[in-house]
């Protein structure tokens, strides 16, 4: 796909590309270097940890991502989208407070059978 895409827009970067300034350029570089460590910390984290732990910080970013929309480039959501987010967030305390019973429980039950 990537070299699809590249030999389609080939003849559009020829006609129409213009040099980046030093500021363009400096923060598509910064933006590169945030996105390796985003990617660098989130490699780690899964390697380390159980993904069903983590997987409720990966949906919480579309919730992060709306509200820092609205509050920096006045981005507004549809009910439909209020909707979407909303779910997100309820399944993940869901699935959370699952995981956290899930365990205690668990845990309860372990300690009754070596009691025994």
């Amino acid at each position: 796909a990537p070299l699809y895409s590249a030999i389609i827009l080939l003849p559009v970067a020829i006609f129409v590309w213009k040099p980046l300034d030093t500021n363009s350029a400096l923060l598509i570089m910064l933006y590169g270097g945030l996105l390796i460590t985003k990617l660098a910390a989130r490699f780690f984290a899964f390697n380390k940890s159980d993904l069903s732990k983590l997987m409720p910080l990966e949906y919480a970013q579309i919730l992060f991502s709306s509200i820092l929309g609205y509050i920096f480039l006045q981005q507004t959501q549809t009910l439909l989208g209020i909707a979407g987010i909303v779910l997100i967030v309820l399944s993940s305390i869901a699935h959370v407070l699952f995981m956290h019973f899930e365990r205690n429980s668990h845990t309860k039950n372990m300690k009754g059978i070596t009691n025994d």
